[in-house]
């Protein structure tokens, strides 16, 4: 297998993120339902997971799964505030689509073709 940063930086946040909370590989491997060998395998970048196990890997883990594929994981902090932000936008941009003129659609005329 040909490795590439991404794989680098993934395989790095695994097993840092896995022994911050304090799990050996049987652990994880165990609460994500696969062998230990394979978590093994990925965190020597000699593996690829499947998404569906990046999931359940940051769910175990308490992580956003996109921690794990980025160089310096974002603080707490900053991406709460990130979160609070986008959730200002939506709310706006909510509020401007239910405030949006309704055009009624069955009192305009059809076109003939």
């Amino acid at each position: 297998m040909t490795r590439t940063p991404i794989i680098d930086i993934f395989a790095k946040n695994l097993k840092e993120n896995r022994k911050k909370k304090g799990l050996t590989q049987s652990q994880l491997a165990e609460k994500v339902n696969v062998t230990s060998h394979h978590i093994a395998m990925i965190e020597t970048e000699k593996n690829n997971p499947a998404m569906d196990l990046v999931e359940r890997i940051a769910n175990v883990l308490n992580i956003e799964y996109y921690e794990l594929f980025i160089k310096k994981p974002i603080p707490k902090d900053v991406m709460d505030t990130i979160k609070n932000d986008v959730r200002e936008v939506v709310k706006e941009v909510v509020a401007e689509l239910y405030n949006y003129p309704r055009v009624d659609i069955s009192k305009t005329t059809k076109r003939s073709h």
